[in-house]
């Protein structure tokens, strides 16, 4: 099966949310047993980034990698994905 990117992906969130705001994405609807895969990049003034995902299906979400930059260096990456939605 050939991966595609579906139509209703909601576009990038970027912006500067204060400490301890969630981010929400725009509504969106995935196919049918759709894999959702999710990148997170912030820069965090030097300290470590606390993340966790979560969605209207209450969808189990597995972080499969995350970066923290330490020693002054400022940022956090991790790959998020979740499975099996239904439409």
């Amino acid at each position: 099966m050939a991966l595609a990117v579906d139509g209703s992906s909601p576009a990038r969130w970027s912006g500067t949310p204060d400490d301890n705001v969630d981010i929400t994405s725009a509504s969106f609807t995935p196919p049918a047993n759709a894999l959702i895969v999710l990148c997170v990049h912030t820069n965090s003034d030097g300290q470590a980034t606390v993340c966790s995902v979560s969605d209207s299906q209450s969808k189990t979400w597995t972080e499969h990698a995350r970066r923290n930059l330490a020693d002054g260096e400022e940022g956090h990456a991790s790959i998020w994905s979740a499975d099996g939605f239904a439409n």
